[in-house]
C-alpha cells in the first residue's frame, strides 16, 4: 500500500462471548467471527503494539453480539472506534447472524453513551433502503432478510418520494444525521449513489425530520 501509517485499522469479524454459537451459519464460526479470549489475549495487544510501532493511529471493532461488544467497550483498553448498523430499520440484514433479534440500536447508544467514535454501516442496508435490489436472492440464504426488509421499507420510500428525495439519499442523510456519527462507510453502485451520497452531507436531516422518519419504525 505504500503507507507508514494507517489512521484507522479495524477487526473486520464479529465479536462474541467464547461459549456463543451463531444464531445462523454457525457452521462458519471459526472463520467469521473472533471470542473475547482471542480478542483480550491476542487482538487488543497486537493493535497496541502497532499503535506503539507507529504502524497504526488508532484501532475499532466492528459487529458481534451484544454482549461481547459491551464487554469490549468496557474493558480498560477500549477501542477507538466501532463500526454500527444505522438505518430507520435497525436491521443488519444478512450479516445480523450472531444472537436472534439482534438489537443494533442499544449498540449504537451505548458508543453514544461512552463517546466512541461511529462508523455508520448498513445505511441503505443492502440496498433495502433504495429504490430497487439490485440483485437476484442468493441461493444460500444468506441475504434473505436483506430482502425482507426491502418489502418493509415501502413506507419508507413513499416519505422519501413525499420529500422529493431518493430512497437512498434518505438513508444517508439519515445515518449522518445520528449523533455520534464520524463517518458513514458507503456501500455505492455507481456514480449516482457516490453523488447523492455526497450531497448528503451537505443537507443533513433536522429533528423534525428524524422524527418522523423514526416513528415509521421505532
Amino acid at each position: 500500500m505504500r503507507l507508514e501509517r494507517v489512521d484507522l485499522f479495524l477487526l473486520h469479524s464479529q465479536l462474541i462471548k467464547d461459549t456463543h454459537q451463531l444464531f445462523r451459519f454457525n457452521e462458519f464460526r471459526n472463520k467469521n467471527s473472533t471470542t473475547l479470549t482471542s480478542y483480550f489475549n491476542a487482538v487488543i495487544p497486537a493493535f497496541e503494539k502497532l499503535k506503539k510501532e507507529g504502524k497504526i493511529s488508532n484501532w475499532g471493532i466492528g459487529l458481534g453480539q451484544e454482549e461481547a461488544l459491551i464487554k469490549a467497550m468496557d474493558h480498560n483498553t477500549p477501542p477507538g472506534a466501532m463500526q454500527c448498523v444505522v438505518n430507520v430499520l435497525n436491521s443488519a440484514g444478512g450479516i445480523g447472524y450472531t444472537t436472534k433479534g439482534l438489537n443494533s440500536n442499544s449498540i449504537l447508544k451505548e458508543c453514544q453513551n461512552r463517546n466512541i467514535p461511529i462508523l455508520a454501516i448498513r445505511a441503505a442496508q443492502a440496498g433495502a433502503l433504495t429504490s430497487s435490489m439490485d440483485r437476484e436472492p442468493h441461493p444460500s440464504g444468506h441475504d434473505e432478510k436483506d430482502f425482507e426488509d426491502f418489502e418493509k421499507a415501502y413506507l419508507f420510500r413513499e416519505l422519501a418520494k413525499k420529500w422529493d428525495l431518493s430512497p437512498s439519499d434518505l438513508a444517508h442523510r439519515y445515518a449522518l444525521s445520528v449523533p455520534g456519527v464520524s463517518s458513514v462507510i458507503l456501500g455505492v453502485k455507481n456514480r449516482i449513489e457516490l453523488e447523492e451520497c455526497i450531497e448528503s452531507e451537505k443537507n443533513k436531516l433536522t429533528k423534525k425530520e428524524i422524527a418522523e422518519l423514526e416513528a415509521l419504525y421505532f
